[in-house]
């Protein structure tokens, strides 16, 4: 239930809405909303004739299907339940998960679902819209899914919902799971004073920031590379009954002098030149000693003994490290790749999202000035 929300105000809503709907001889699922003010008097807004993308939050606190009750009532059977034995249990929150970029402007993001992947847990509900490898176009609404958790209490209920939003993995394009975040950690969010003013009020501290990633970050991408390059390396052993024989060995063993594999990892226009020696890895000027392992993207490291735990996935020459409940976004081998992508698109004028050409100003050969529309 929305907090702040008296049971006698909640009964009176449902009430008003009840006989709305009954004035107009109304049968089927509707949602009616209503605005509230500071001295607790509400005022019709509008019905909608469905339910709403919130119904999960009442059918977890409530523990009814309303999808089902839907089409009982559509087939003309009547509520399986009267009101006075419906009631409430615990706190439940729902949050949108849209392909819309928040570091810029919340243009719509468009392209391929490289990866998803959503935590399971038994407070956890994902309504899930999309899947690894489908397409996100233009044409239709950019929600991926309803992340919703349901708790004991409001308190519960939000740190559930932290943790699941931060353990989502979305890859392909840019979501609003960063904005989701700072709203849900906001104080005021938190302690429930919140007006239809919220965001723009604090929209400063909302809107969010591009954090550069730590050491313990790098290090995990590049313990990752280190593994998935090992992995790749025993494949081409020879295979021989003979334990002692060099060929089968994949310790990058060399006679007189050290291993060392050096990389170098981009996050954005900054470069981190990474070295690894056995399992000592120095970046930024440090060497620290690692030991851990790398299952299926979940990576359980200890870095100079203190244990690290966070997930790390690599799709063609990207490398994505889920740790802290931060998502980063680091480049390998930038150099080449950069060079390809800029003799690529040499000349071309890219939008940033679809549209429609409605006016071209100049002809080839124009002179134009800094500044003109073109």
């Amino acid at each position: 239930p929305a907090p702040g929300l008296t049971s006698p105000l909640r009964t009176s809503m449902g009430n008003t809405a009840v006989q709305a709907a009954r004035a107009i001889n109304y049968v089927g699922a509707g949602t009616v909303e209503f605005l509230l003010d500071s001295h607790e008097q509400f005022y019709f807004m509008e019905m909608n004739t469905r339910l709403q993308v919130e119904h999960p939050v009442t059918e977890c606190i409530t523990g009814f299907d309303l999808v089902e009750w839907q089409l009982l009532v559509a087939a003309g059977n009547p509520l399986p339940v009267a009101q006075e034995s419906i009631h409430c249990h615990g706190h439940a929150i729902e949050c949108r998960v849209y392909a819309e970029d928040p570091y810029n402007g919340f243009l719509p993001s468009i392209g391929t679902l490289d990866h998803v992947h959503f935590p399971n847990a038994d407070y956890l509900r994902v309504d899930q819209g999309y899947e690894s490898h489908d397409f996100i176009s233009q044409h239709y609404d950019p929600m991926i899914a309803k992340v919703i958790t349901h708790a004991d209490s409001r308190e519960h209920a939000l740190d559930d919902i932290i943790d699941a939003l931060a353990a989502t993995e979305i890859i392909g394009v840019k979501t609003n799971i960063p904005f989701l975040l700072r709203i849900l950690k906001h104080r005021d969010y938190q302690q429930a004073r919140m007006t239809t003013h919220f965001i723009d009020d604090h929209k400063d501290v909302l809107q969010p920031e591009l954090v550069t990633p730590d050491n313990h970050t790098l290090l995990m991408a590049a313990f990752a590379l280190r593994q998935q390059q090992n992995l790749n390396n025993a494949k081409t052993l020879v295979f021989t009954d003979d334990i002692h024989s060099p060929w089968r060995a994949n310790s990058s063993w060399r006679m007189n002098t050290a291993s060392v594999r050096d990389c170098s990892l981009w996050w954005h226009d900054e470069k981190y030149p990474i070295s690894v020696n056995g399992n000592i890895f120095s970046v930024n000027g440090i060497d620290y000693v690692i030991e851990g392992h790398l299952n299926n993207a979940n990576c359980d490291i200890t870095i100079n003994e203190q244990r690290q735990i966070g997930r790390v996935i690599l799709i063609e020459n990207r490398c994505h490290v889920y740790f802290n409940q931060q998502h980063v976004e680091l480049l390998i081998d930038h150099s080449e790749s950069q060079d390809q992508t800029a003799a690529s698109t040499a000349g071309q004028l890219v939008a940033p999202m679809p549209g429609t050409v409605v006016a071209v100003y100049v002809a080839n050969g124009d002179e134009v000035n800094a500044g003109d529309p073109l």
